[in-house]
């Protein structure tokens, strides 16, 4: 192990941790993070990061700092758009959204704007829908996805996008933890209204909506029939995006979990091979 004394250490935010980085612990030892999850508090924010190395588990509070050894990849600046977007654009080099999108980005990132949180979620779509690249989409995804719900739609209607996709990136591939972490933040709105009629009311409708959702089954089938491939893709992307919304949710009466991740690696078949239809 690493002796703590030879190497020069920083100080980082929890929110900026991530598999591979080294931090100090609060013995005094070095240890290399193999795993970061956090656990929500009971309103569902992230709450503690549980940091996962070799000789053990750590706790850390969401808004605790934590000394990172300075050598090597800086997380603070490893983390910011412009590093993120270019990481993304240099592995996609041939791609000209992700260029375009990304040159955007690399200028910096106004949370506040609903325009520029569009263009983060659009970001993450192409790299994960389009090109299968979970990697960059979750990097490109942590942006925005700590963003919590201020009750404007224009703002949070990207963030869900996004969110709806990290939920599912982090479920398949086993951080169950993160996973629902991810899960309460996107359903952060079900529990905003503090009126309790019209809270019940809401729920009804948001039941509803879970039970009978509009999968663009007419849509699809029309583009399909007519020849039209742009167009049915166009319309299987917003298909998938409600069923990643669905199991986000938990999925409903209708469509259990199971069914969900089966519709969703159709569509995401569909998207992928653009050609094969």
């Amino acid at each position: 192990m690493p002796n703590p004394d030879e190497q020069s250490f920083r100080s980082a935010p929890a929110a900026r941790l991530e598999p591979g980085i080294t931090i100090l612990t609060p013995d005094g030892a070095s240890v290399t993070l193999r795993e970061v999850e956090w656990e929500a508090d009971d309103y569902g924010h992230p709450a503690v990061a549980i940091l996962t190395h070799d000789g053990g588990t750590l706790r850390l509070a969401g808004s605790a700092t934590v000394s990172v050894v300075g050598e090597g990849t800086d997380p603070a600046s490893a983390g910011t758009p412009e590093a993120v977007t270019a990481a993304a654009a240099a592995a996609h080099g041939g791609h000209e959204a992700v260029q375009r999108l990304a040159a955007h980005l690399a200028k910096g990132l106004n949370v506040k704007s609903g325009a520029q949180l569009q263009e983060v979620s659009k970001l993450v779509r192409i790299l994960f829908v389009q090109l299968g690249d979970s990697t960059h989409a979750m990097s490109v995804s942590n942006l925005i996805a700590h963003l919590p719900y201020d009750g404007n739609p224009g703002r949070w209607t990207p963030v869900e996008q996004v969110l709806a996709i990290t939920h599912y990136l982090a479920r398949t591939n086993g951080g169950k933890a993160e996973a629902e972490r991810l899960a309460n933040l996107l359903r952060a709105p079900d529990t905003a209204e503090s009126d309790p009629l019209r809270a019940k009311l809401n729920a009804q409708l948001r039941q509803r909506s879970l039970n009978e959702p509009n999968l663009y089954d007419k849509e699809i089938s029309k583009a399909a029939s007519a020849g039209q491939r742009s167009v049915e893709l166009d319309w299987r992307e917003l298909r998938l995006q409600s069923l990643l919304h669905l199991l986000a949710h938990g999925g409903s009466e209708t469509y259990d979990d199971a069914e969900l991740l089966r519709r969703i690696s159709n569509e995401l078949n569909e998207l992928r091979n653009p050609n094969a239809g």
